[in-house]
């Protein structure tokens, strides 16, 4: 994250600090940074602001292609597949409609 607080006097130069330097890493959530700016005669003046990290990509989702299968018995078929995915700053959870493995019900058709 990179910023940058400005600050004048009408007598001297200002030296600018801040509570979290601008580059530096921020966590997830809201930081409030403090900005001193500091004249050459030790006036000061303080200000904040705050900075939020949010997480709002989603996970990239991969999903196998389209699977035919031979029906094994009456009551359909095993088919065995998975999905992956994966996100910049967390592990995704996948979940299914229907689960990898247990027979698939197919339909007759009339």
């Amino acid at each position: 994250m990179t910023f940058a607080a400005t600050a004048t006097d009408a007598v001297s130069a200002v030296t600018i600090t801040y509570s979290q330097d601008p580059g530096t890493t921020f966590a997830f959530g809201t930081t409030t940074v403090t900005v001193t700016a500091k004249d050459a005669a030790g006036n000061v003046t303080t200000k904040t602001f705050r900075v939020s990290v949010v997480d709002t990509t989603p996970p990239n989702l991969t999903v196998p292609s389209d699977i035919t299968a031979e029906a094994t018995g009456p009551t359909g078929a095993t088919v065995t597949f998975a999905a992956t995915a994966a996100d910049a700053v967390s592990t995704p959870t996948i979940t299914y409609s229907q689960q990898p493995g247990p027979c698939l019900r197919w339909a007759r058709r009339r």
